[in-house]
């Protein structure tokens, strides 16, 4: 279930899980959130198309109280499936990414850390408001926000 927006009109902090139809429901607002919601759709159709598995989290102002979001951000969390899907997503992201920024999705791949002992965990990431909101809502950049857990995709 997706908790209310807060008084800066974000998620509470944390990860809500919740199902595409509640997404519709809260923030299918208007038309451009209806695009963004079809978009959404494209992709987690593309997704299933290229047999992807892990968690998938929703986020980006998409699911704020902006009128008119930019895009919708979509996080793969596939660490903990095999190899095989871990490379396909990468490859899902090197190959389509293009195509989905064009529709208004923001998509990453959450991958095993790398190398150089880093890990780019995008849903530890998006629970920061960031600069970017952070200006506009004249909040501090670091403080946290909540994101959404799509439960079944």
């Amino acid at each position: 279930m997706i908790p209310e927006l807060d008084s800066r009109g974000l998620l509470p902090a944390g990860v809500h899980p919740c199902t595409i139809t509640e997404i519709e429901a809260v923030f299918g607002t208007n038309v451009r959130r209806q695009q963004l919601l079809e978009s959404l759709r494209f992709c987690i159709e593309m997704m299933r198309d290229a047999r992807l598995k892990g968690e998938l989290i929703v986020n980006g102002s998409f699911v704020t109280d902006k009128p008119n979001p930019g895009d919708v951000e979509v996080c793969l969390d596939v660490r903990r499936e095999a190899d095989l899907i871990q490379g396909s997503a990468l490859l899902f992201h090197v190959k389509n990414r293009p195509r989905l920024d064009r529709k208004g999705v923001d998509w990453y791949p959450v991958l095993h850390e790398s190398e150089d002992g880093l890990e780019r965990d995008f849903t530890r990431y998006f629970q920061y408001i960031g600069e970017k909101s952070g200006a506009l809502k004249k909040l501090d950049s670091r403080d946290l926000k909540g994101i959404l857990k799509l439960m079944t995709w």
